[in-house]
């Protein structure tokens, strides 16, 4: 059902993704046979085609053509780790589905990207990839840390961890009296800052209670709460703050049921300690007689 629903996609983008990607780094890479599975993107004709590109009406004239020719020349792509994009030669790849083929060859320049894409994501999930390769790209983070997980579910949050490394930078600077550049900044953050959150989230159990969140999702709602509670005067660590974070909101409906089952007990333990006065008698008004 799911490759149903993405061979029904248009091909994406290949100038929208690349202006979210940002890389700066092309190399061509010559006469290479590729998966024509792999194929999900054009430059220039994303909306005539769809993923399977199934043939429709005003494509059939130019299929027929290629049809006759014989053995056709190869097409032109570019490469984005395990996804291509098509330069020229759409006509081409629609005519080699067609007939059932897997491979087609290709003339391949690929781009430097720094972040797993694959032919199985949906196009907003490869939009998220080139944003994480761009963050990678400017932070190096992936070679200083390559174990270390930024992947994040809304594209928008990426300038706030690159805020985050800017702050880090500033007092880097105030405290050395010297210019860091991005790279060292993040680099600093990451084992100063953004490890020992992660051991707290870890050891809150956030991770298991919020599993739609991914790790820098869940440092970044640590880090906004924590600042409010400074703000309010109420922060009393960062332990603290993962905890209650845990307590409030968990994703997990066990969790959430027995967190109604606890206030509807402490509720009614509260009530029978209480100990109301029955109600007394109504006075009866005194007999004018």
């Amino acid at each position: 059902m799911f490759e149903q629903l993405l061979s029904q996609e248009p091909l994406l983008s290949f100038d929208k993704v690349q202006s979210v990607l940002r890389s700066r780094s092309y190399a061509f890479k010559g006469l290479q046979t590729i998966a024509l599975q792999a194929v999900v993107g054009s430059e220039g004709r994303a909306q005539d085609f769809a993923r399977n590109f199934r043939p429709q009406g005003h494509h059939l004239h130019r299929l027929r053509q290629l049809s006759l020719t014989g053995s056709p020349d190869p097409i032109e792509v570019f490469q984005m780790d395990q996804v291509y994009f098509i330069r020229d030669g759409h006509h081409r790849v629609a005519l080699a589905r067609s007939r059932r083929a897997t491979t087609i060859q290709a003339l391949v320049t690929e781009i430097t990207v720094r972040a797993e894409i694959t032919a199985q994501l949906a196009g907003d999930e490869v939009m998220l990839r080139a944003q994480l390769s761009h963050f990678l790209q400017e932070t190096n983070l992936d070679e200083h840390r390559p174990e270390t997980d930024f992947r994040l579910n809304q594209s928008e949050l990426y300038a706030s961890l690159l805020e985050h490394i800017e702050v880090h930078r500033y007092y880097l600077g105030s405290q050395y009296r010297r210019q860091f550049t991005l790279i060292e900044a993040a680099a600093s953050w990451h084992d100063q800052i953004y490890l020992p959150l992660l051991q707290v989230i870890q050891d809150s159990g956030a991770p298991h209670q919020f599993p739609k969140r991914t790790q820098a999702e869940l440092y970044l709602w640590l880090t906004y709460h924590r600042e409010e509670l400074r703000c309010r005067g109420e922060y009393a660590g960062d332990e603290e703050v993962a905890a209650a974070l845990v307590e409030r909101f968990s994703e997990r409906p066990l969790q959430g049921i027995v967190k109604r089952a606890r206030r509807v007990w402490r509720a009614a333990w509260q009530a029978a300690w209480e100990k109301p006065e029955p109600p007394g008698e109504k006075k009866r008004p005194p007999n004018p007689g």
